[in-house]
């Protein structure tokens, strides 16, 4: 979404830039990228070839980032969007974020890569006090008629921790179409449609941390046409979440 935003990114400035900056000292704004239709200043990603230094800065990025100012005003929301390959990155990110939300594309193969990234998010929170605070998952690219397992889906949605679900729409694979003729997001060239109420009420929800989440359990039920006594094969030791994950 960062190159539609910003029309292109070949030569801007990236995170790496940035992480090098920072590790000199020097001020973070001039690597910031303003997106005017989002109200938003984005740094591309480069993240999967960091040095060892370069990752340990990660920290004074975000500390960087949360008191920037630019014309007397500061950043209200940081949002970070991590490679999922690298433990050390992610690890360092862990180490300094308020919250984590994770995506989830609900097949077998997701979710077992969740239940250890929510394993690794559980060790840092014993570090960190309960930080960072786990905001819940995100059902990405959900279609109304998908065939999916049964077995994970309920896990999914027992988990207690769902948050708004983004649809496998038109409209969002559109956007990457449009990339070559401008590039504009679905909030900019569809902005009644069903896929932008979702990427704005997903938001809303990751910026109100205290929400119920109840809410988006029975709608994501509702969309996808399964009650709440659907029949689910019995599980043993092949269970993916545990009991208290669940919780």
């Amino acid at each position: 979404m960062t190159p539609l935003a910003l029309n292109g990114v070949q030569g801007l400035p990236t995170v790496k830039d940035a992480l090098a900056a920072v590790g000199r000292g020097e001020e973070l704004v001039p690597y910031l990228q303003r997106a005017e239709a989002m109200s938003a200043w984005l740094l591309p990603g480069s993240v999967l070839d960091l040095t060892p230094e370069e990752t340990r800065n990660i920290p004074f990025l975000l500390h960087a980032a949360k008191n920037a100012y630019f014309a007397g005003r500061s950043i209200d929301l940081v949002l970070i969007d991590p490679p999922g390959e690298s433990k050390a990155i992610n690890g360092a990110i862990l180490s300094c974020v308020d919250a984590v939300a994770l995506p989830l594309a609900l097949s077998s193969t997701d979710l077992a890569a969740t239940k250890i990234t929510l394993q690794f998010i559980k060790l840092m929170q014993k570090e960190r006090e309960g930080l960072p605070t786990f905001l819940g998952l995100i059902p990405n690219r959900v279609a109304r008629k998908g065939t999916y397992e049964r077995i994970f889906l309920d896990t999914v949605l027992k988990s207690g921790k769902v948050l708004p679900y983004l649809s496998e729409s038109n409209l969002i694979k559109g956007s990457f179409v449009r990339e070559k003729e401008g590039g504009r997001m679905p909030v900019h060239f569809a902005p009644k449609s069903a896929a932008t109420g979702q990427y704005i009420r997903l938001l809303e929800a990751l910026n109100a941390q205290k929400k119920d989440r109840n809410a988006y359990t029975t709608e994501l039920r509702d969309y996808l046409g399964v009650g709440e006594g659907m029949a689910v094969a019995k599980v043993a030791a092949h269970d993916t979440l545990t009991a208290e994950e669940r919780g």
